[in-house]
């Protein structure tokens, strides 16, 4: 946190800021940077989310329905992650209008509505990998106490 407002201060980014008072490429350090990070989140959250399928896959060891459920959950994590990080990379036309606001040929999606589909995507996922260890958990004879810290303890991995 402390490298973060480190880099904000030195971008100049905990100053006021108004753009119409900076020339455009003074932001380009800046907007490089935050599309770096967006494209590096999505498959590092990807990753983890398939981590965290492998980790469900050795517990729910040969039961085929679960099987099949794990591997579809990690199929549309990988999916849309792959597509979601081709769109935040393609978003404009041409690529450089990302970080360049002085480049007034092309065009650019959304992309408000690119990061909301990724945030119902990310949110559809966690509930999807929130859900799956429910039934086994509570089909388990041991008391409800336990049961309820077991579900408690995959909550925790899943947040």
């Amino acid at each position: 946190m402390t490298r973060s407002f480190r880099f904000a201060n030195r971008e100049g980014l905990l100053k006021r800021f108004f753009p119409w008072q900076h020339k455009s490429h003074a932001c380009v350090p800046s907007a490089k940077t935050i599309l770096a990070a967006a494209v590096i989140y999505v498959p590092a959250l990807a990753f983890a989310k398939v981590g965290l399928v492998i980790l469900y896959h050795r517990i729910i060891n040969k039961q085929p329905g679960y099987t099949w459920t794990l591997h579809t959950i990690s199929a549309i994590i990988c999916g849309y992650s792959v597509a979601i990080m081709l769109a935040l990379i393609f978003a404009c036309n041409p690529i450089q209008r990302n970080w360049d606001s002085s480049i007034t040929r092309g065009s650019c999606i959304d992309r408000g509505g690119l990061y909301i589909a990724t945030a119902v995507t990310n949110i559809v996922s966690d509930f999807a990998l929130v859900l799956v260890p429910v039934p086994l958990v509570l089909g388990l004879q041991m008391p409800r106490i336990q049961k309820f810290g077991l579900l408690c303890m995959f909550l925790v991995g899943c947040g």
